[in-house]
């Protein structure tokens, strides 16, 4: 089970499906296996056959949620409404306050197309969860977390960031691990002011940070912003630590670069390969630098080429690979690293819009109608993503 839980976080799904099959006969006794195992059936194998062991043992045994919600998201996937409505009905009674239940109902609705809908069962779960809640306590932030990502994903970031909002009231004051999501999403969806603002707030509020994972996405947002003085500034606090991490020596090349420095980037990024042989990220900074000169492109490829085979589902070394591979006119290679990038970053929506784009230009336009809609499927309500793609 350890072992499939390691190939799941990096996304080795394939090799997970297989794991699990060879270890059913005397492992499917565990329901956290079998979920697992069934999980992969219906995204990596059969899932036909994940629809049939789900809905065996929901006449078995109606009551377990987890199986029951599995089931009705298969049902949903299928477009089986239906099945999904009397499931999902049934097992919200007893189970108004259940995260899990609550979010397939609202991607039952969502799915149709009714966002407002989707809404309103969070509403409702909301004041679900606030019953449970013994008097004089603050409820768990959890309920509005899961609020916020579901419409962030569904492309509804301004009441998404309102969710995130609110369970930032109600957070652990010591370790704020929703302002820490808040500020990601603010990173990532380019709010770039907005997300210095809470990074700034973490950092004053001294949240322990022995890996620097906050003052990493400060400097990021700092380069975002090209306040590179402000970046040299946050390295300069830092002293001797921030030769200790590959990501902080990354970026510190990325800021010299971007004023020009070439070679000092060139100086650290050598640094941070012979440090961190084994971290694929200095190589892949390394690699954009090469790639910059006709007479090293040859050793960017080979930067590149290490990193993905260090972690093969690293979203980064795939799409730099590729973008450099179709310069090359090494256009189906090229195109396949690509693919993987996107596979690996399914709701990056700029990556998947950078494929598009690219197949269109090459005169793939059945590829390129396969990759939208492998995106939209799981969001046929993403306003955004629907606006992107029809483009």
């Amino acid at each position: 089970k350890l072992y499939l839980g390691a190939l799941l976080q990096f996304n080795r799904k394939a090799e997970a499906l297989t794991v699990a099959r060879d270890s059913r006969a005397f492992a499917q006794r565990d329901p956290e296996f079998l979920n697992a195992w069934l999980t992969l059936e219906a995204t990596a194998g059969n899932r036909a056959l994940a629809l049939d062991q789900r809905e065996q043992i929901q006449r078995r045994d109606a009551a377990d949620v987890v199986n029951g919600v599995a089931l009705a998201e298969l049902y949903i996937d299928a477009k089986d409404w239906d099945k999904a409505r009397s499931l999902i009905d049934k097992l919200r009674v007893g189970n108004e306050a259940s995260i899990p239940v609550a979010t397939a109902d609202a991607r039952w609705y969502a799915d149709k197309g009714d966002l407002d809908n989707a809404g309103q069962v969070f509403v409702k779960l909301i004041e679900a969860v606030g019953k449970t809640v013994p008097a004089g306590k603050e409820m768990p932030p959890d309920s509005y977390v899961v609020f916020g990502q579901f419409m962030i994903q569904h492309g509804r970031l301004d009441m998404g960031l309102a969710a995130l909002r609110q369970a930032e009231r109600l957070q652990n004051p010591v370790t704020m691990d929703v302002s820490m999501l808040l500020g990601n999403v603010l990173l990532t969806k380019g709010r770039y002011t907005d997300a210095e603002e809470v990074f700034r707030k973490l950092i004053e509020a001294k949240v322990p940070d022995p890996r620097h994972d906050i003052v990493k996405r400060l400097i990021e947002t700092y380069l975002q912003l090209q306040r590179l003085d402000d970046v040299e500034a946050e390295f300069v606090k830092l002293g001797a630590a921030a030769d200790d991490d590959p990501e902080l020596m990354s970026q510190r090349a990325f800021a010299a670069r971007s004023k020009g420095d070439l070679k000092r980037a060139r100086e650290i990024l050598d640094r941070a390969v012979l440090k961190f042989p084994s971290e694929p990220l200095p190589y892949v900074r390394r690699a954009r630098l090469l790639m910059l000169e006709p007479n090293t492109v040859r050793d960017a490829l080979a930067d590149l080429d290490t990193a993905v085979k260090i972690r093969p589902a690293m979203w980064q070394a795939r799409r730099t690979r590729g973008m450099l591979l179709l310069g090359q006119g090494q256009i189906d290679l090229g195109i396949k690293d690509l693919m993987a990038a996107v596979e690996s970053a399914p709701n990056l929506d700029s990556l998947r819009m950078e494929l598009i784009d690219t197949l269109l230009k090459l005169g793939r336009e059945p590829e390129a109608l396969d990759v939208a809609d492998a995106g939209l499927r799981p969001r046929p309500s993403d306003v955004a993503l629907i606006g992107m793609t029809a483009d």
